[in-house]
């Protein structure tokens, strides 16, 4: 191969890269238009209501509860 052959064949390289990168940049754009109507979805979760001040109570011991020392709420 003679330099003007590599020459060329860079050249040639060259310019495909630049065609395929000024294709791949080009500037897509997305629109939407807005039309008022009703809301027809609706979103549900599941969770737990706990009142304020709530606490959790945990044993620093390990074991089986003998005797319960509290009494029930009355609902």
């Amino acid at each position: 191969m003679d330099i003007r052959s590599v020459s060329n064949i860079k050249s040639a390289i060259l310019v495909l890269y630049v065609a395929v990168s000024s294709m791949a940049c080009k500037s897509k754009e997305i629109s939407y238009t807005v039309v008022p109507q009703h809301i027809t979805e609706s979103v549900y979760a599941s969770g737990t209501i706990k009142a304020m001040g709530q606490y959790e109570v945990y044993s620093v011991n390990t074991g089986i509860i003998q005797k319960s020392m509290l009494k029930r709420a009355m609902w």
